[in-house]
């Protein structure tokens, strides 16, 4: 659980342009004296954070035990199992932005499960002279913002033109669990797609980094967590039913194995982080 006394955040939100992009982030300034540890949902999205100045540090205290601190531009690739557990401590501001996974496997150009449970500063995957000014800077600058013409100048050199990825069935694909939350016929979209089963699951796997039946299962879990959060008088039986449970059980089962707690521990949880990380959207959908 989070130390709420230890830890001071601020939210706010934005929209940043960078060529074709329309990218909303949220803004995070955070000022945390001693470490905290801070559980995070699994989300249906890459996710982009750049941490300003400050003494800032983080950990994964599971999954891939990574580490990140200031000035640097990380990515976090989808998580398979249960919540992150994130150790955090020090002051600063943060910017996160979440990403389309198919867009960020033509952002980076690596298969998507190279990045599956782990954060990565991005300078260290993106080599080559149009990355070498950003590393540089993230080494001597301190770069206070997310418009701060080093790293424009770096989104704008390799996010990727959007007819790179607009004609891809696995994008598409992707749009369609993400529009129906997860709840349907995974085994019917590779016919959709005009793709065969196996064709379709290795390209879902390489843009993706998971299976489309785990990613959607990502999905309907993340709803049914919006749900709880936005309608607090709800019983827990019309959340399953909405959420595309069968029952209460199987809701609590999968709470139990994916989020790891139980779906009325989730209600309770007054962890503001959590709900800001689940309604900061993107428009590259």
């Amino acid at each position: 659980p989070v130390d709420l006394e230890k830890f001071e955040v601020a939210f706010d939100f934005g929209i940043h342009k960078v060529n074709e992009h329309t990218i909303p982030y949220c803004l995070l300034d955070l000022k945390i004296p001693d470490k905290v540890i801070t559980p995070f949902p699994r989300i249906g999205h890459l996710v982009l954070n750049f941490y300003c100045e400050g003494s800032y540090k983080n950990s994964f205290l599971n999954y891939s035990r990574s580490q990140a601190s200031a000035n640097r531009l990380y990515i976090a690739g989808l998580f398979t199992e249960d919540s992150l557990q994130l150790e955090q401590e020090g002051d600063c501001k943060g910017y996160a932005i979440r990403m389309h996974p198919v867009i960020g496997y033509y952002f980076l150009k690596l298969p998507m499960w190279e990045i599956t449970n782990r954060q990565i500063e991005i300078t260290s995957i993106l080599n080559g002279s149009k990355s070498m000014d950003l590393r540089y800077a993230q080494k001597n600058d301190s770069i206070d913002s997310i418009d701060h013409k080093v790293l424009q100048q770096f989104l704008s050199d390799f996010l990727p033109p959007k007819n790179s990825y607009i004609s891809d069935p696995i994008y598409h694909a992707v749009n369609k669990i993400i529009q129906y939350k997860g709840c349907l016929k995974i085994n019917e979209l590779a016919k959709e797609y005009c793709m065969s089963h196996r064709n379709f699951n290795r390209n879902f796997l390489l843009k993706v980094g998971i299976s489309a039946r785990s990613y959607a299962k990502i999905w309907q879990m993340e709803n049914a967590m919006r749900l709880i959060m936005e309608n607090p008088k709800s019983s827990l039986t019309e959340i399953a039913f909405r959420a595309g449970y069968y029952d209460v059980a199987h809701l609590a089962h999968d709470f139990k194995e994916k989020v790891g707690i139980l779906p009325t521990s989730f209600r309770s949880n007054d962890n503001s982080l959590i709900s800001t990380y689940l309604t900061t959207e993107s428009k590259d959908n």
